[in-house]
């Protein structure tokens, strides 16, 4: 015949202090249920939990040992389970059951750990990195519209920048907006937004909740003067007048 429910106590280790958005799986929960002695190894799950609506994050089945003792070990599950943010409220619960202990005779009842209070579980923000070029780099003032600036911005851990984030792309004093579809996009600038000249070229992407914002520099663009179509066809049709070295000079 069973007993009476006895008590048990529930430790955590969180492994890793900070991770990486992106990079989240490596993070590890592991602890102890300790039950009575003499009273066999707790039975049942242990679910960790964060924040004051106890938001799941892992959970594992109870590894019976020796003794009055069992343990456990999780793993978040996912590279991005979790938004860049520091968690401080993380919990691991014990959840007997139905049959709660190794030794038949007794049943135990749930425990829970106390708040996490060492290092912050944080999770950081991604690196992310801007490359900006032009094709072509040079064009006639007027006709600025040609030049088309490509914009790719790649993250830290390979997961992909969300669609529709902007990038911005400034020349020289004038600017485009890049719209993001798979972490890269175009854009063009106005006829007529150049003078003569070179300018540079950089794109700067200002990150989100999850990716750190990052700037990149491409090759200079040059504006050149427009030439009249009458004047283009004369300097390619019509040969420079040559001098003839035995005429007499008056």
């Amino acid at each position: 015949m069973k007993g009476r429910p006895e008590s048990t106590t529930t430790s955590m280790n969180i492994a890793k202090g900070n991770v990486t958005y992106g990079a989240e799986a490596i993070q590890t929960i592991n602890g102890v249920v300790t039950g009575q002695k003499n009273d066999g190894a707790p039975e049942g799950s242990v679910n960790v939990t964060y924040g004051p609506s106890a938001t799941p994050l892992c959970s594992a089945t109870l590894v019976a040992g020796t003794g009055d003792t069992s343990t456990y070990k999780c793993a978040l599950t996912s590279n991005t389970q979790l938004n860049a943010f520091n968690y401080l409220t993380v919990r691991a619960t014990f959840v007997p059951a139905t049959v709660s202990s190794t030794s038949a005779n007794f049943v135990y009842t749930t425990s829970m750990s106390g708040a996490f209070s060492g290092d912050n579980f944080l999770v950081k923000k991604d690196s992310t990195t801007t490359k900006v070029t032009v094709s072509p780099n040079s064009v006639t003032s007027g006709a600025e519209s040609s030049a088309v600036f490509s914009v790719s911005v790649k993250t830290g851990n390979g997961e992909t920048v969300p669609n529709g984030e902007i990038v911005t792309v400034k020349v020289g004093s004038t600017s485009c907006m890049v719209t993001l579809s798979a972490g890269a996009g175009t854009c063009f600038i106005a006829n007529s937004a150049l003078g003569v000249g070179t300018y540079s070229v950089s794109a700067t992407y200002s990150g989100d909740t999850n990716l750190s914002n990052s700037s990149g520099s491409g090759p200079a663009i040059d504006g050149e003067e427009e030439v009249a179509a009458d004047r283009k066809y004369a300097e390619r049709t019509w040969p420079k007048p040559r001098l003839d070295p035995n005429r007499s000079r008056s």
